[in-house]
């Protein structure tokens, strides 16, 4: 995935790939573990379909794997949306590093 900037328009995300506004979450990873540590907390919220109705569900679990966590050495945030105006999928990331708190895309471009 491509890191992207973020846009915001009247307080509105705007989706990196399309520049829409109508993005949609369809998933939160929350990731909390001491610093350098392997191991952590990681919380995940989902939507998916199910028999046409949409469903939520959760997922967490402590010893687990950081691979996945936005911040090499702290706590993360990655929030998937989908784009009503596109078919990218982009990942906003909330990472902590050194104090401070980074927020940007990756972008979750379709490859062509």
């Amino acid at each position: 995935m491509t890191p992207c900037p973020i846009q915001i328009f009247d307080d509105f995300l705007v989706c990196p790939n399309c520049d829409g506004m109508n993005l949609h979450q369809i998933s939160t990873e929350v990731y909390f573990r001491g610093e350098d540590a392997v191991r952590g907390i990681k919380t995940t919220a989902f939507r998916f379909v199910s028999e046409g109705r949409v469903e939520s569900g959760v997922e967490a679990s402590t010893g687990a794997s950081q691979e996945n966590n936005p911040s090499p050495r702290r706590d993360g945030i990655a929030i998937r949306f989908e784009c009503e105006g596109c078919d990218a999928e982009p990942v906003l990331l909330i990472k902590q590093h050194k104090g401070l708190t980074e927020l940007r895309w990756e972008s979750g471009k379709p490859t062509l």
